[in-house]
């Protein structure tokens, strides 16, 4: 007959039936996790993988916010920098009229700083003659979308180069030596200074809005995103200068 010895425990005692139980039920429940463990692990991972994904779309819009910034300011300064140009050798005379007819369309005169001084043409030696440009700046708002287009041209005319197709407003103030507004109708009268105000949307905000059907929504949009810009300009040309013919 064969022979049963009792069970014991690593220290030598005897193992009761109910001892034996738990025992193998522990070394049982440390071969795996169980579900509430395993639930709890994919809840933390899929709070970590949403953090995560913030995260970088935070990041991915502030690169685009950057860029649009970038190319804004770019479009602006170049804009911005050639009416300064332009409007700092503004020329105001008896034939030569300043055609203020308001703050977004108006005409002027300014010199071509292609032609020096005595370098136009004369029909006799003590004849002396400065080229001078008839400008025009011009905000078209009449399209069907939110944004205007400000343009620019030779000749008092209608048309001309666009300048930048973004714009929201564009106001060019003229003020005389006191301080006060030039009034809108103004012809003969050379102011000492003048503002220049811009505002417009990125090329990738002005898409966006584009898509925006108009209406509140579309309005709080142009708000949010576009930007404004501002410089004055001092004419180089306030005392007068004897102007000769139009080039």
């Amino acid at each position: 007959m064969k022979k049963l010895f009792p069970i014991c425990s690593p220290t030598g005692h005897r193992m009761s039936p109910l001892s034996r139980k738990t025992s193998l039920n522990g070394a049982r429940s440390r071969a795996g996790f169980s579900m509430i463990e395993i639930i709890t692990a994919v809840f933390v991972l899929a709070i970590l993988m949403l953090i995560l994904a913030r995260l970088i779309a935070g990041g991915t819009d502030a690169m685009t916010q950057g860029r649009a910034s970038m190319n804004a300011n770019s479009s602006a300064r170049a804009v911005l920098g050639f009416m300064e140009r332009q409007l700092s050798a503004l020329v105001v005379d008896d034939r030569l009229e300043l055609e203020y007819n308001s703050p977004s369309s108006f005409c002027f005169w300014s010199l071509d700083h292609e032609v020096r001084p005595g370098e136009g043409p004369s029909t006799s030696a003590s004849d002396h003659f400065t080229a001078v440009q008839n400008q025009r700046y011009h905000l078209d708002l009449s399209g069907s979308g939110p944004l205007g287009t400000l343009s620019r041209k030779q000749r008092c005319n209608a048309g001309g180069n666009q300048l930048l197709e973004t714009t929201t407003s564009f106001a060019v103030i003229f003020y005389q030596a006191n301080g006060i507004q030039l009034p809108a109708g103004t012809h003969n009268t050379m102011p000492a200074y003048a503002d220049i105000h811009l505002t417009m949307l990125s090329d990738e905000d002005a898409t966006q809005a584009l898509i925006i059907p108009s209406g509140a929504a579309q309005n709080e949009f142009l708000t949010n995103k576009q930007r404004g810009y501002f410089s004055r300009v001092y004419f180089q040309n306030y005392n007068g200068y004897t102007s000769g013919y139009e080039n």
